[in-house]
């Protein structure tokens, strides 16, 4: 079998190995891409949800 074939088996088999390559290479820059991602989404939800509950305290607030 030619391992330079350009079929779905060889293609995937080196893109796996590449993938696998830059993830070692750039494994502690990844992690703190990650981290600081997470961080934001989990901020950024938490600022959605103290934003919903402060107009709810304003609409009863108001409706006094």
């Amino acid at each position: 079998m030619n391992p330079y074939e350009a079929n779905f088996r060889n293609v995937s088999a080196r893109l796996g190995a590449w993938a696998l390559g830059m993830a070692r290479l750039y494994r502690r820059p990844l992690i703190v891409l990650i981290v600081a991602s997470v961080t934001t989404a989990v901020g950024v939800n938490a600022a959605q949800e103290d934003s919903a509950a402060a107009q709810a305290v304003m609409a009863q607030v108001a409706a006094r």
